[in-house]
């Protein structure tokens, strides 16, 4: 991998092509003709203004991609530029910008309201059952028992992320609870902030919001919609956080999918559902099932929105169809040769420090699966809670360089001083201004810097003098973590610290 975008999505572009990716891609395509769906997606051709002109064969075949491989919305937009297998499957032309994630979940919701997904999602599992692809009835479409029409689009089990009966369930109270409050069919008038009449079966995946001019305020999170998201959303806008996902991201990520849906939910006075795949606040990949359905404050008369939510963990709903789990395939090349634990960088040191680079290199190579490096998204301090007064957390800023995000106890006592926050380039140029010398950051730069750019962990046994003046022998490794993009975004590391004298 690189920091050089350009290059990054060469090679991502070159791995594509090369990958299982375009030959599992390549088997579908070949077997499913696709000018059967033309019957059922003809009609939205013009109807469809959100998808700004594309053919709508080509969103659905967009909407297959994004949920067989579970995308956040970032990974998916980046695929859909990058990736010159799916660009291929999907029929983007040379040149041309493909659809982004938020017209493409657009386009799946719409393709409910016309009444057509069900009938467009039969044909493929006919097509690829007569293929040899699936073994399923090709009427399976998740219908009601009682054979009443679905009122929402239930992902079927043709793409990845099945309804699990625990949805399926909240759903269904929710939507008897958002009728029982109106009538008519008229837009419901409840007091927002007091939710003591909704059902308990609901409350802990309920949410409230209000509207304010183009953007939504949460009001209320139920606790688990809480836990699973592993942080507080109460207080907070959702346009808020989808600009500082963008500065700290550059993409929206999944504020961009909920602030689609909650304006449609306004704009047609009805209950509006999503699912995706997503982020949440510790880095973790979950997948979302939400509901969102417009109301008026009876106690401001303002616009506001209520809704349910449930969050789990990506493994924790199996799809029905194996061959289905077996499409979820990495962007990421997989013809990578496994890391070496027996390296030459490693420092020889006292006992304690032996054991500490032997757990920490063993868990970044196990964690780190196929890929080059470890993952962010699949980071658990937790599993390293022995090691955690020796662990360091340092964020990698384009233009920037280095900032220490963690600082364990035992470095921070040992060095008698707190840099979390601080950029390594600052400390080494305030060390030359008043010593003449970069110091200890000059080595640890360097460390950091061939870290990012050999792709694997780095270390260093060093001398030098903390903030309290103390003279120190050091021992550290720093290992490169990837987001979901594949770029190093940070460096997890560990280091001994232990002070000596001069004879």
């Amino acid at each position: 991998m690189t920091n050089n975008p350009d290059q990054y999505r060469a090679a991502v572009n070159a791995a594509g092509s090369l990958s299982r990716v375009r030959e599992r891609l390549e088997r579908v395509d070949g077997a499913v003709d696709w000018s059967r769906f033309d019957k059922y997606l003809r009609w939205l051709k013009t109807d469809f203004s959100a998808g700004e002109g594309y053919d709508p064969v080509l969103l659905f075949k967009a909407m297959l991609v994004l949920h067989w491989h579970a995308f956040t919305a970032p990974e998916f937009d980046h695929a859909i530029e990058d990736s010159v297998a799916i660009r291929k499957f999907v029929g983007i032309k040379q040149g041309d910008v493909g659809p982004r994630h938020i017209t493409v979940n657009a386009f799946r919701r719409f393709l409910v309201d016309r009444g057509t997904a069900g009938e467009a999602l039969a044909e493929l599992h006919q097509q690829l059952s007569q293929n040899g692809f699936l073994t399923v009835d090709s009427n399976d479409t998740e219908a009601p028992a009682d054979g009443s029409s679905e009122p929402l689009f239930p992902l079927a089990n043709d793409v990845r992320m099945a309804r699990p009966p625990a949805w399926v369930a909240i759903e269904k109270n929710f939507l008897d609870y958002w009728a029982s409050l109106g009538t008519n069919g008229e837009v419901p008038s409840i007091p927002i902030a007091d939710i003591g009449d909704v059902p308990e079966n609901l409350k802990s995946y309920f949410v409230t919001l209000t509207a304010q001019e183009d953007d939504f305020s949460f009001e209320f999170v139920g606790p688990k919609i809480i836990t699973q998201n592993q942080g507080d959303l109460l207080g907070t806008t959702i346009g808020a956080r989808a600009r500082r996902n963008i500065l700290a991201y550059g993409h929206a990520g999944v504020q961009d999918e909920l602030i689609s849906i909650c304006r449609a939910a306004v704009a047609r006075a009805r209950p509006v559902a999503t699912s995706t795949c997503f982020f949440n606040a510790m880095g973790n990949r979950r997948n979302l099932w939400a509901i969102f359905a417009q109301v008026t404050d009876s106690a401001s008369g303002e616009v506001g929105l209520i809704g349910a939510a449930l969050i789990a963990e990506v493994d924790q709903v199996e799809p029905k169809i194996p061959e289905i789990a077996a499409s979820k395939m990495s962007m990421l090349p997989v013809e990578i040769d496994p890391f070496s634990l027996e390296t030459d960088f490693r420092a020889l040191g006292p006992p304690e420090w032996i054991k500490i680079e032997s757990i920490f290199l063993d868990y970044w190579n196990e964690q780190r699966g196929i890929h080059k490096t470890l993952m962010t998204s699949n980071m658990k301090l937790s599993a390293l809670a022995e090691l955690e007064p020796y662990l360091t957390l340092t964020r990698v800023i384009k233009d920037k360089g280095f900032q220490y995000e963690m600082i364990g106890d035992h470095i921070q006592i040992e060095n008698e001083g707190n840099a979390t926050g601080q950029f390594i380039a600052e400390k080494r140029d305030f060390n030359v201004r008043e010593f003449g010398h970069g110091g200890l950051q000059e080595e640890l730069a360097s460390v950091f810097t061939r870290a990012v750019a050999q792709l694997q962990p780095v270390g260093t046994n060093t001398y030098y003098v903390n903030s309290g003046g103390s003279r120190c022998q050091m021992w550290t490794i720093h290992a490169p973590m990837s987001d979901e993009f594949g770029e190093v975004c940070m460096l997890l590391g560990v280091t001994l610290i232990k002070k000596v004298s001069i004879n």
